[in-house]
């Protein structure tokens, strides 16, 4: 996803490419930037400075597009995107908006809002069946009659960056590059990660060994190697070291790195 709406699909078996947001680029959107992509079952959902877009790739065509949502302001920003299979979700700067799955997305009063507690939603997770809303003022859970955020009591203040859900665990990664991971929301294990990487982590993916993969802001991408983090960093180059989404591909065991402006790159851990 592109900062301009440029959404593109990279194939692994033949290194082709295909470019398939010319909707997006030459919509009237002032804001056009791809925020984030969720894939769920068959369809991949953008979150874009706009709003929110839904592609179908079976078919080869984009579904639903909706820039208003549930009465919040026109073409505002969403986040990130989260489908659970029976709703689907949008982290925006100030609610979560969520529709059901079964409905019609591109109509806006299919949407409805739950009002942050003063600090802009950044991320989403579904972990153990639950939703969690990670915000500038800390974490969140969508009340059982989805009408309210409800604060998950911690014993530590925390301006919450990305979530990621992996190994049945909960990482929760805050705006100063702190990692915290659990299992059970009662019990945190708790990593600076920032002083290891040698600059502010922006990103973190979970590796196949166990461990945690991290992007940092000027230093390119870090490995934890028997336990501790890998002190050569990586790439440098050769497109950018300033990171902001890392994903591990099982499949081909590769890491797909996002460079901030910069580009898409492809990383072999080995």
């Amino acid at each position: 996803g592109g900062g301009g709406g440029g959404f593109d699909v990279y194939h692994t078996a033949t290194g082709t490419i295909n470019q398939l947001g010319n909707d997006i680029v030459n919509s009237a959107f002032t804001i056009k930037s791809i925020n984030a992509i969720t894939v769920y079952g068959d369809k991949i959902y953008l979150a874009t400075g706009y709003g929110m877009s839904e592609f179908l790739p079976l078919k080869g065509a984009f579904g639903a597009t909706v820039s208003q949502m549930a009465g919040l302001q026109t073409a505002d920003s969403v986040r990130q995107v989260l489908d659970d299979g029976s709703h689907v979700y949008g982290a925006m700067h100030e609610a979560v908006v969520f529709a059901s799955s079964a409905a019609d997305l591109q109509n806006g009063h299919n949407w409805s809002f739950l009002r942050d507690t003063g600090g802009s939603v950044r991320a989403l997770a579904n972990f153990h069946g639950t939703i969690y809303a990670g915000a500038e003022n800390g974490l969140f859970t969508i009340s059982i009659a989805q009408d309210s955020l409800i604060p998950v009591p911690l014993s530590f203040p925390i301006a919450i960056n990305r979530l990621i859900v992996a190994r049945d665990s909960l990482y929760i990664l805050d705006e100063t590059g702190t990692l915290y991971s659990t299992g059970d929301l009662s019990y945190f294990a708790i990593q600076g990660l920032t002083a290891e990487a040698g600059s502010i982590v922006t990103a973190i993916a979970p590796d196949r060994n166990g461990g945690i993969v991290m992007g940092s802001d000027t230093n390119g991408v870090a490995f934890p190697v028997a336990d501790s983090i890998f002190a050569n960093r990586f790439p440098p180059g050769p497109i950018s070291n300033e990171i902001n989404g890392l994903s591990f591909a099982t499949s081909t065991d590769k890491l797909n790195v996002t460079n901030l402006d910069a580009g898409f790159g492809i990383f072999s851990p080995d």
